[in-house]
């Protein structure tokens, strides 16, 4: 997939998903030209801004005022700062990922990339503009691969073990239950369970 450059304004992005961009609303005092002349000071209005940045292309940025038509086109990034949370980068830091050195890691920052999992998923386009992106970029899926596949592994096994756990309780209480069935029907009461303790009390 291949992204056209932002038009001027800033106004859309051409193509790509909210999990795929760097989304972040936020307040930005702008000074309110009007008021500061009417009242002799500076007079500023607290605005709220959208800013988006394309992992893996410096070009492209949108820096504008938020509508509420942005709230709802990118309700993660607006949940997030209601919360008074940043932008998010889901997924493992370049930072933690030992096939990058130290030029590599502040490269790839430049480019907005920040995660290994933006690396797997760059298009074709920027990747071609950059000699090695396209080798980290089968690094990068190549390492998630096998990461999930550990994970579907792991989980596998746990299932495995509480299954185990589960039959091995419900064979035991088919023993007990066989045993009080046999006790049963030789005409002999099956063993109580031993209770509490009485102390003797004194006539």
């Amino acid at each position: 997939m291949s992204l056209d450059p932002m038009p001027a304004n800033g106004q859309i992005i051409p193509q790509g998903e909210e999990r795929k961009l760097l989304v972040k609303f936020y307040n930005e005092a702008v000074k309110n030209n009007v008021q500061s002349a009417t009242q002799g000071r500076p007079i500023y209005d607290e605005i709220l801004f959208l800013e988006i940045l394309v992992p893996g292309d410096r070009n492209t940025r949108v820096n504008r005022e938020a509508t509420d038509d942005d709230k709802a086109r990118f309700p993660a990034a607006w949940s997030r700062f209601e919360r008074g949370q940043t932008v998010a980068n889901h997924g493992t830091p370049i930072d933690q990922w030992p096939v990058l050195g130290v030029r590599d890691i502040a490269e790839m920052k430049a480019m907005n990339i920040f995660t290994v999992e933006q690396i797997s998923e760059l298009p074709d386009a920027f990747v071609g503009k950059y000699v090695g992106l396209a080798t980290y970029r089968e690094q990068a899926r190549a390492y998630i691969k096998a990461a999930t596949d550990s994970a579907l592994s792991q989980k596998q096994a746990l299932e495995l073990q509480e299954r185990d756990a589960r039959i091995s309780d419900l064979e035991g209480q088919v023993k007990e239950l066989a045993v009080r069935l046999e006790a049963l029907m030789n005409g002999r009461a099956p063993a109580a369970k031993p209770g509490p303790k009485r102390e003797a009390t004194a006539a």
